[in-house]
């Protein structure tokens, strides 16, 4: 079935060979649990990355507790969790939604000291 044209790595059954295509245990060839071929990379199951990105080091960035663009978009998970378009804090310009540490959910959409709207979990 193999040539010696290039390197395999496991059994006919768990393998990855020197040309990127591999299919791993809990699957097989026809229902993998991980493949590898030129179509891309198919997982099934959760992955848990405690840092990297998702579309280049341009695009998403994984850290621990929050996803982040280049964009000035973040998500976090935190004792502050928010989603933040262009603002890094309640108040600052660009759109903040979340938890502050009054441990009050606020938002704020915030263009100018002339033009935004603020609401602090009590009063807008």
């Amino acid at each position: 079935m193999y040539d010696s044209d290039y390197l395999l790595i496991g059994t006919n059954s768990d393998f990855l060979n020197g040309f990127g295509i591999g299919y791993f245990p809990y699957g097989d060839s026809v229902n993998p649990y991980f493949k590898v071929d030129r179509d891309g990379a198919f997982l099934s199951g959760s992955i848990i990355a405690n840092a990297g990105y998702l579309g280049g080091s341009s695009g998403w960035i994984i850290d621990t507790n929050k996803i982040s663009s280049s964009y000035g978009i973040e998500f976090s998970n935190s004792t502050t969790p928010a989603i933040k378009i262009g603002a890094t804090n309640y108040g600052n310009k660009g759109i903040w939604i979340g938890k502050g540490l009054d441990n009050n959910f606020s938002m704020s959409l915030h263009n100018d000291i002339n033009n935004y709207l603020k609401w602090n979990g009590q009063n807008l």
